[in-house]
């Protein structure tokens, strides 16, 4: 689960729901902080055969001004915008991997909280309501995985998507969202490698070495939906990831090329602000 992980409860629980580009300023900073609980199921990294279950307390909140929008499920900077395009600052990352959890790293290092954040273009391809429509983002993002307070780079990503936003229904204090998205994934040989290469001293005669080339990495698509209603807000979401075609598809530590996550999650608005 790769898409703006910058917490697992936080993005994994809650689909996404990005505003259209803010009318020109100025625009009031809307604010809404509170709290919540998930439970996510998905796999322990892309590719692993061996799958994860979380449940967590998160912190629920929502910011829209005209230079931020972050929520639970993503924080987007927004540098410039016009009426059909903007440059927004794209997040994402991956949980930690207990290599003795999984059968194809047994032996192997654990992999590291992993960080990425970068540009993005964002071409707002078709709207028809505030938050409403479809949008191109192309993201180029640096990544950087975290041990002991110390930060390492680990090569740089990118995953261009169509993002599908809409408000299903709206009225007496209720709110029903639904998204949807699809995206490529592309990987450079150091990001790939942190995943999925084998060095040779930890070859076995089951896991033989390998060097994981970077280029396409595989695509993903995910839909959820979100019921806003008075102080509470439920979600859910479901999403597959395929390896399949992907340059390290032939990694020994591809265990499952094709993946599932689901989650779901409920919070209590504590607080409004406009």
């Amino acid at each position: 689960m790769r898409r703006a992980l910058a917490l697992l409860a936080a993005s994994g629980a809650v689909p996404a729901f990005a505003e259209a580009p803010a009318p020109p300023p100025p625009q009031p900073t809307r604010v809404e902080l509170g709290v919540g609980v998930g439970a996510v199921d998905f796999p322990a990294y892309e590719g692993a055969a061996e799958k994860r279950q979380l449940v967590l307390p998160f912190p629920y909140f929502v910011i829209r001004s005209r230079f931020l929008d972050a929520d639970r499920d993503q924080v987007r900077g927004k540098l410039l915008k016009s009426d059909g395009w903007s440059l927004d600052v794209d997040f994402g990352g991956n949980v930690d991997v207990t290599s003795t959890d999984t059968k194809e790293r047994q032996g192997m290092p654990d992999l590291d909280w992993l960080g990425e954040v970068g540009p993005a273009l964002r071409w707002h391809a078709w709207h028809v309501e505030p938050g409403d429509g479809i949008d191109l983002v192309l993201p180029a993002r640096v990544a950087a995985s975290v041990h002991t307070l110390k930060f390492h780079h680990r090569g740089f990503d990118s995953d261009p998507r169509l993002e599908w936003h809409a408000t299903w229904f709206e009225g007496g204090g209720d709110r029903l969202i639904l998204d949807a998205n699809i995206a490529a994934r592309f990987e450079d040989r150091g990001y790939a490698g942190y995943y999925y290469s084998v060095a040779p001293q930890y070859a076995t005669a089951t896991r033989p070495a390998y060097d994981a080339p970077g280029g396409y990495a595989g695509w993903t698509t995910q839909a959820g939906v979100s019921w806003h209603r008075g102080d509470m807000v439920y979600g859910a979401f479901i999403e597959h990831t395929s390896l399949h075609g992907a340059r390290f598809q032939a990694s020994p530590l591809v265990g499952d090329a094709g993946g599932w996550s689901y989650g779901f999650a409920i919070a209590w608005v504590l607080q409004r602000r406009d």
